[in-house]
């Protein structure tokens, strides 16, 4: 097989199958049609070898709760836009 282009289901979602031949090795990557994501991958190698991945993307699960803010009392902080001085690690405390 060299490089192609075709329609294939995985896990009942529709997809692009996508190889493409690249030295010694057959890469293939699966995206869904619906969500333009990668869903799988496989490079199969000249000596047999085979690498397969399953990609599993979530989005808009992180909430703020679960996120550590850094520690900013050392740090002088500078409006972006005017590039006036907001806070001193003295005023920071």
């Amino acid at each position: 097989m060299e490089n192609s282009i075709k329609s294939e289901k995985v896990n009942g979602e529709k997809c692009y199958k996508i190889s493409v031949k690249e030295g010694q090795a057959q890469k293939t990557v699966w995206i869904t049609k619906s969500r333009s994501f990668p869903i799988r991958a496989e490079i199969k190698f000249s000596n047999g070898d085979i690498f397969e991945y399953e990609y599993d993307l979530k989005f808009f699960i992180t909430k703020l709760k679960d996120v550590e803010l850094p520690d900013f009392s050392e740090y002088t902080i500078y409006d972006y836009k005017t590039k006036e001085q907001v806070k001193t690690p003295e005023s920071n405390n």
